[in-house]
């Protein structure tokens, strides 16, 4: 049994985004912020919250008391028990925002937990023992706004039933030479897209420590590239981001009439 398997019973599989205003926006425009957090041990249930925030502020404000959230949904499937994995991955961020991330979101991530366990404990009948709340987490930036492209060279390569597609099949990764040499980052081609070349999203880990290997947790989001629901192939980047997405964009339908300045 991988590790991945052994995990799965005790992670929860997180998601954020933040989406901004555009320039044709009202003035005093609030950005709006969504986290969804998986429920069961599949991964197809993903509830979430949204807040809004000051305009073009990219840190999510009020993401310690959202993964509260998604934390104690978790916990009222399995048993008033908090998750002792978590797998988070964070859209929309450019680099120069990754270490802001790792200063704000991180620790924020780490208070959740500790209110959440708070809230159960104060739920908890006497005779119950507490739980440990102690995790291990992977923090994940999924990129997807870059000019990287990639092209298949041998005709082996050719996805079948395309002519004159120069796409690669999807699943392919590139974690070598192009990328970070300091850090563990990588680009996965995960879907095959119906006209023009596709990109690759790019997805760099911030914290790694549950304990999965470079090759696993590449497994891991390709898997999650074929779990959104909206679609019935794989999509070009990992479901939980795609969820925390299209939240962002039922937010701003609440808000159409500021964004179109009416």
């Amino acid at each position: 049994m991988d590790p991945w398997t052994q995990k799965q019973r005790t992670t929860i599989v997180i998601g954020a985004d933040v989406t901004h205003p555009g320039v044709t926006s009202a003035e005093g425009t609030p950005s709006i912020a969504a986290v969804v957090g998986s429920v069961d041990d599949q991964f197809t249930q993903f509830p979430g919250s949204t807040r809004l925030q000051r305009s073009r502020k990219e840190e999510i404000v009020e993401l310690g008391d959202m993964v509260k959230e998604c934390l104690i949904d978790w916990a009222v499937k399995h048993e008033d028990k908090l998750p002792t994995h978590v797998l988070f991955y964070r859209d929309g961020v450019s680099e120069s925002q990754y270490e802001a991330l790792r200063n704000y979101e991180i620790p924020q991530i780490k208070q959740a937990f500790k209110w959440a366990q708070e809230y159960l404990e104060s739920k908890r009948k006497p005779e119950r023992k507490p739980s440990d709340h102690d995790f291990k987490l992977i923090y994940v930036v999924v990129g997807k706004r870059h000019n990287t492209r990639f092209y298949r060279l041998n005709e082996e390569d050719k996805i079948r039933g395309r002519k004159n597609n120069p796409n690669l099949k999807p699943g392919f990764v590139v974690d070598t030479v192009i990328t970070h040499s300091h850090s563990f980052d990588f680009y996965l081609q995960s879907h095959n897209p119906i006209v023009g070349t596709g990109r690759a999203a790019h997805y760099f880990v911030l914290k790694n420590n549950m304990d999965l290997t470079d090759k696993e947790l590449q497994q891991v989001t390709h898997n999650f590239c074929y779990a959104y629901s909206r679609a019935t192939k794989g999509v070009s980047y990992c479901a939980p981001a795609y969820y925390a997405d299209r939240l962002c964009d039922r937010g701003r339908a609440y808000l159409r009439h500021w964004l179109k300045r009416r």
